[in-house]
């Protein structure tokens, strides 16, 4: 919980993971400098970033995956709109033939 606004709670920097992790790399940095970075030290954070990638794709997958169905969903409907839109059209066209194809009774004067 690191944002904080009207809807949001303060982040609690003893219980917050976020926070935790932002003071142990502050202190790693500190405590080997900017210039002298370990192959350990490489290796941590190398492991550190591909963990962090891992638990991101984990928490997008399945909301993506549902957002792709929900799209698919969306196409369809809209095909199948559009297919309706058409036939309706074609219906009200048959209509009109019918009327004009019927044969008209006039009263024969006489």
């Amino acid at each position: 919980m690191l944002a904080q606004g009207p809807h949001l709670p303060v982040c609690q920097p003893d219980s917050c993971g976020a926070c935790r992790r932002q003071r142990q790399g502050r202190a790693w940095h500190a405590r080997d400098g900017a210039g002298a970075l370990c192959p350990q030290g490489i290796n941590l954070a190398v492991e550190s970033l591909t963990a962090a990638l891992r638990r991101v794709r984990g928490e997008v997958a399945a909301p993506h995956a549902a957002l792709r169905g929900q799209a698919a969903q969306l196409r369809n409907l809209h095909a199948t709109l559009d297919l309706l839109r058409h036939l309706l059209h074609r219906l009200k066209l048959v209509a009109k033939l019918r009327v004009r194809a019927r044969p008209r009774l006039c009263p024969r004067s006489g």
